[in-house]
């Protein structure tokens, strides 16, 4: 052995001896000695041709360390100082409590798979390190991980070390390319073949090879392996089921303010928006709308440098209140998309009062338009109304179109007459919903006689079948005013909060 492979030697003596003491037990590690570590190294280097195999091998299962002649070398040691745990011998009893009492030992995958929930940022292979290390015990590893997080290398750095080292190792000649799992986004090398077209090919499936598999998922388009069946094209009924996500979904950090039943977080511009933080999402969907309507309402009252604030109101009552009539129209087969659009009010004592009881039909009172609370998709508009600016999330259902705009909208139809899930009742319980439809009409009536005598503006004129009234909407749909006629399909989301002329 010359000079240059005795310095490699020693070199990798050091790293096995420095993985070895974070695998092994100190009581074990006291037994490992250099030589014995150069020994298990020699051995392994004489099977190694040249120096390159020493390096990084995207073939070999790396387990503590990635050379692959420093991870051979820990692997041995560690198997010869490994003894095997104690077998219990079973004896056949009588006694049900005495077979209870007979416990299995856990395998490393009932370790690893749960270990993984709880920390999906840390590499497997690490996590698979430290069970090792602790021999399973998961007191043990959990204090650990957690005393050592902020020095733990993120999973997704990791992967983007992996991503670079099987790139390179890529041949072209072999149409070979680096694969990301679409689950757990690990990467490995695959192999294209010649042809591959997704209008010929039925299927091509690719295997997660992490330490916990996540399956076979076809190269096409990232689902689960689904043979025989050929890939399902796109649509907005497919991406709703598959890739739905609710950005409004209860907070789990702590709010700047709590008033009565309502949290309160102020949202400042930033530079950088991270993605993973559901409150920049919040600020970006809420600025996004304001910037975008703005340039489409031609207004001249705000700015786009105007925004100093954006508060996000949560309030558990009025969330449930909101979803509850989101179920409603989907048990009666009807679209429950949501609109998020301005509403202005004049008085900034209202704000807390709105995010506190909602808004409501009591405190309404004009009525261009008909009956109910009005809204705009246009800053601009809702702006006329009162300088403190609110963006809420209103379920529109079915609307009702009025005033037009030349080629703006499709021919509203008719509502339907019956629910498709009539169909299905028996004649009995038709009779008993036609009854009762009768009698709430007669009820309708007379609140409207009675609400004529009071008010004739508060007459209800959004006609029977329909959720909302879009006022004049223009060629995109969007609508001047937006008429909402039932409290709880409203849900007061954002406070916009400006600075310069109309700053509140």
């Amino acid at each position: 052995m010359d000079v240059e492979e005795s310095d490699d030697i020693m070199e990798f003596r050091d790293q096995v001896r420095e993985t070895l003491e974070d695998v092994l037990p100190s009581k074990k590690m006291a037994d490992v000695t250099d030589n014995q570590i150069l020994s298990v190294l020699e051995t392994h280097f004489k099977n190694i041709n040249s120096q390159e195999n020493t390096e990084m091998d995207t073939h070999y299962d790396y387990k503590y360390f990635p050379l692959k002649i420093v991870d051979l070398t820990v692997k041995d040691i560690v198997s010869s100082m490994a003894s095997p745990p104690p077998v219990r011998e079973l004896v056949s009893s009588s006694d049900p409590e005495e077979e209870e009492d007979f416990s299995i030992v856990p395998t490393l995958k009932d370790i690893l798979i749960p270990l993984s929930s709880v920390y999906p940022d840390i590499d497997p292979k690490y996590l698979r390190t430290i069970i090792d290390k602790f021999s399973g015990n998961t007191r043990n590893i959990q204090e650990y991980l957690e005393a050592n997080i902020e020095t733990i290398p993120e999973r997704r750095t990791i992967q983007a070390v992996q991503y670079r080292m099987i790139s390179a190792k890529c041949d072209n000649k072999k149409r070979e390319k680096p694969w990301e799992c679409p689950q757990c986004r690990s990467w490995s090398i695959i192999s294209l073949p010649k042809s591959l077209n997704i209008f010929t090919e039925s299927q091509f499936d690719l295997e997660c090879n992490e330490i916990i598999s996540c399956g076979s998922f076809c190269y096409f388009c990232n689902r689960k392996s689904h043979a025989p069946f050929k890939c399902r094209t796109t649509t907005t009924r497919v991406l709703q089921a598959e890739n739905e996500m609710d950005i409004f979904k209860k907070l789990d950090m702590p709010p700047d303010e709590v008033r009565a039943s309502i949290r309160i977080y102020n949202m400042k511009p930033k530079n950088d928006t991270n993605f993973a933080n559901p409150l920049d999402i919040l600020y970006t969907t809420a600025e996004g709308t304001f910037l975008r309507m703005l340039k489409r309402g031609g207004g001249h009252s705000f700015d786009r440098n105007f925004i100093k604030e954006i508060k996000y109101f949560e309030n558990d009552a009025l969330a449930e209140r909101f979803n509850e009539s989101k179920r409603r129209l989907e048990a009666q087969g009807i679209t429950c998309k949501e609109r998020l659009v301005f509403h202005g009010t004049p008085v900034t004592s209202n704000v807390e009062a709105i995010f506190q009881d909602g808004l409501l039909l009591s405190k309404c009172k004009r009525f261009a338009h008909g009956y109910g609370i009005y809204f705009s998709e246009f800053p601009d508009v809702s702006q006329v109304y009162g300088q403190n600016l609110l963006l809420c999330r209103v379920l529109v259902g079915r609307p009702y179109i009025e005033g037009r705009a030349s080629g703006s909208l499709s021919q509203q139809s008719a509502p339907p007459t019956a629910q498709p899930l009539a169909q299905a009742l028996a004649p009995q319980q038709l009779a008993q919903a036609a009854a009762q439809r009768q009698r709430a009409n007669l009820l309708q009536l007379g609140h409207q006689i009675w609400v004529r005598g009071q008010d004739q503006d508060r007459v209800r004129n959004i006609p029977d079948g329909y959720n909302s009234k879009f006022v004049s909407p223009d060629v995109d749909g969007k609508a001047q005013m937006i008429v909402i006629d039932k409290e709880d399909q409203i849900l007061p989301a954002f406070q916009i909060v400006t600075q310069g002329p109309t700053g509140s």
